[in-house]
């Protein structure tokens, strides 16, 4: 079964903020962490749709004009933008003593 484009791009801009969020819950779930769930996934929807908004959709825009629209590409494109947000909130130097 296929799905149409029109269908997959944004159910993917719809999805992809929340992963981060929704990874942590599962594995705190599954390993009975206790944490403030509804903390994470609230930052992360605060954070992630507008960083989708702002740089997710011209940077979707620029791989696809380029012709790099696989999903290795987005994968690891999504990641390094992931780190890098990351990096600016909690930078290295917070965490030498």
């Amino acid at each position: 079964m296929t799905v149409s484009p029109l269908l997959r791009i944004p159910a993917g801009f719809l999805a992809a903020p929340m992963a981060p969020a929704l990874v942590l819950v599962g594995s705190g779930i599954l390993f009975g962490q206790d944490a403030p769930w509804a903390t994470a996934i609230t930052v992360a929807a605060l954070l992630g749709y507008p960083l989708a908004l702002l740089l997710g959709i011209p940077v979707y825009v620029l791989l696809t004009a380029k012709g790099w629209n696989g999903f290795w590409t987005y994968a690891v494109v999504g990641a390094l933008f992931g780190a890098a947000i990351y990096l600016l909130y909690f930078p290295p130097s917070d965490y030498a003593d």
